[in-house]
């Protein structure tokens, strides 16, 4: 289950980097929308504390990408 759940956010993750390159708003939105399914889903098989380690940490990483890279 703990596995499934990591597989899924970094599914997610390499999703975002992809699409992350082309620049695309609408590909990022529906990358962002499929990394909250994927949530989602690891939430119904794993359990909540793991869940919510994995969910801060995936929230961190794209707080980090989205902002601007300082001069």
């Amino acid at each position: 289950m703990l596995l499934w759940s990591i597989v899924m956010m970094g599914m997610a993750i390499a999703l975002y980097q992809l699409t992350h390159r082309f620049k695309d708003d609408v590909m990022l939105v529906a990358v962002l929308l499929g990394a909250g399914l994927c949530a989602v889903l690891s939430l119904l098989l794993a359990p909540f504390i793991v869940q919510l380690v994995l969910l801060i940490t995936f929230l961190i990483y794209l707080n980090r990408r989205l902002q601007p890279s300082a001069p």
